[in-house]
């Protein structure tokens, strides 16, 4: 389900390196929010494509907010080993 484990990770893990690959998450995410939002910013799209498509697009733009938010969660907590 949505269960979600946090084990403490000082000394186990380069924070740097974990750092980066977040970093990297949520640039891809980001990307993907801003092509969803570019989508759904235009009204050809919206008033043309089928239904589906655009609730799909939403649900995209949903993931990609809610990814980026965790992450930089994520990262503030890492951040916070150092």
């Amino acid at each position: 389900g949505d269960m979600e484990l946090y084990i403490p990770l000082k000394g186990l893990i380069d924070i740097e390196v974990e750092s980066g690959r977040l970093k990297k998450e949520i640039e891809k995410h980001q990307k993907e929010k801003v092509k969803s939002e570019s989508k759904l910013n235009n009204e050809k799209f919206v008033s043309s494509a089928p239904k589906d498509v655009v609730d799909e697009e939403k649900r995209r733009l949903d993931e990609a907010l809610s990814a980026i938010q965790k992450l930089n969660g994520q990262l503030e907590k890492l951040q916070g080993l150092q």
